[in-house]
C-alpha cells in the first residue's frame, strides 16, 4: 500500500519543483540501493542493540555538491525502500529515521545548511502512526528515545518521545 510523506522547507519546495517523470527518476548518480539493501539485511538479523546506518550520499554527493535533482532522486529511491525495512522489522523494533545536519542543494555554497532535519518514527505492533512530534529542540530528544527504547536509563538530556508513539 501507499504511505504518505510529510515534507517541510526547503524539501517541499523541491518535490514540489522537480517532475518526477521516469526522465528525471533515471539520472541518479550513484544508487543507493546497495547501502539500503544492506540495512535490510541487517534489520533482518534482529540482534539486540542499536544499528546506526549513515546514507552519506546524501551529504557527500548530492548536499554539498548542490545537485537538487539527484538529492531528490535518492530521496525517492530511499522511500521506497521504507515499507521493506518496516516489514522486515519485528514487533519490539523501532525505526528512527534522520539527519546530523541539513544540506539544502538548492543553496548556494558548499556548506551546510541551517534546514531542519527529518524525524521518521516507524514501528510494527505497538507503535501509533500519525504522531505529530513536532519541531524538537535538540538531537538528545532521539538520543533520550532510543535510551529508553533500550532500557539503559542513562541519558538525561532531552525530551524523550517514547511514550508518545507507543500504543
Amino acid at each position: 500500500g501507499r504511505h504518505t510523506v510529510e515534507m517541510r522547507g526547503r524539501v517541499q519546495g523541491l518535490h514540489a519543483t522537480l517532475d518526477p517523470s521516469p526522465a528525471v527518476l533515471d539520472i541518479l548518480i550513484d544508487p543507493l540501493s546497495p547501502e539500503l539493501q544492506v540495512t535490510l539485511d541487517e534489520i533482518g538479523k534482529h540482534e539486540p542493540g542499536l544499528l546506526f546506518v549513515n546514507l552519506v550520499d546524501f551529504d557527500m554527493l548530492y548536499g554539498h555538491r548542490r545537485l537538487p535533482i539527484e538529492y531528490y532522486q535518492a530521496l525517492v529511491e530511499m522511500d521506497g525502500w521504507l515499507p521493506r525495512w518496516r516489514a522486515a522489522m519485528t514487533d519490539d523494533e523501532l525505526l528512527v529515521v534522520t539527519a546530523d545536519h541539513g544540506n539544502d542543494p538548492t543553496f548556494r555554497g558548499s556548506d551546510h545548511t541551517r534546514e531542519y532535519v527529518p524525524l521518521l518514527v516507524a514501528g510494527k505492533a505497538g507503535v501509533k502512526t500519525g504522531v505529530d512530534l513536532g519541531t524538537r529542540a535538540t538531537f538528545a530528544d532521539i538520543a533520550r528515545t532510543a535510551d529508553a527504547a533500550l532500557g539503559l536509563g542513562k541519558v538525561t538530556e532531552g525530551t524523550g518521545f517514547l511514550t508518545q508513539i507507543l500504543a
